[in-house]
């Protein structure tokens, strides 16, 4: 009885091997494979409102040839309220399956929010090298702000872009701070007494805010 037991477990497992071996398994969800970087973190006073520079999207190439019709949203703070985020679709610039060919849709969704759609990728990539997307950024930083910004990024599951966050600019007073290179010991003749140096926090800080430099009587 039990050799009889024994056998037709042998023969359930083998069974269930097989099944295992021969059903296709579930889809697996794409993995999104983006980075994301700015040209550079621009310090500002708040307000403010212009370009800050430029939101590189980096993708490889095999992703990347598979991102017609992918979707990525870019975002700012809803609060405090004065935030506007502006991409000119024309300046949009990409490389290899992101570059000539490639066609690109900027749909603006609110003041805070826009858009990104890849309608078309290059016949002519190389899935070896890395693709690019370079996104001048324009904005509006309302009064009040401070410290970093945070550009917010979202998208559909099945797109070839990455969620995440970046910070695309610096929020600080403006200010000019003075160092000197040395101080060096002088006596009643006078003498060098080095470099002195002026740093703006942000730009302009020296034009709306000019320095004076003077000395004690007596001294020339």
């Amino acid at each position: 009885m039990r050799k009889v037991r024994n056998r037709w477990l042998s023969i359930a497992l083998a069974v269930i091997v097989g099944l295992a071996l021969v059903l296709p398994l579930a889809p697996q969800q794409a993995q999104a494979a983006s980075t994301y970087q700015m040209s550079y973190v621009a310090r500002v006073k708040a307000p403010y409102s212009g370009e800050i520079g430029t939101l590189i999207i980096s993708m490889d190439g095999i992703s990347a040839s598979e991102a017609k019709d992918s979707e990525v949203v870019l975002s700012l703070p809803s609060s405090p309220s004065g935030y506007k985020l502006v991409v000119d679709q024309a300046k949009i610039k990409g490389t290899n399956y992101f570059g000539r060919g490639a066609k690109f849709e900027v749909q603006q969704i609110s003041d805070t929010t826009v858009k990104l759609k890849v309608n078309a990728v290059s016949k002519k990539g190389d899935p070896d090298k890395t693709s690019l997307i370079s996104i001048p950024l324009e904005v509006t930083i309302p009064s009040g702000v401070s410290g970093d910004v945070i550009l917010t990024i979202e998208a559909p599951d099945k797109s070839q872009f990455s969620r995440g966050s970046i910070v695309i600019a610096r929020v600080v007073p403006a200010k000019v701070e003075l160092a000197v290179e040395s101080v060096p010991v002088i006596g009643s003749a006078g003498g060098k007494i080095g470099v002195i140096e002026l740093k703006e926090t942000v730009a302009k800080a020296l034009y709306n805010s000019p320095v004076t430099l003077s000395l004690p009587p007596g001294f020339k």
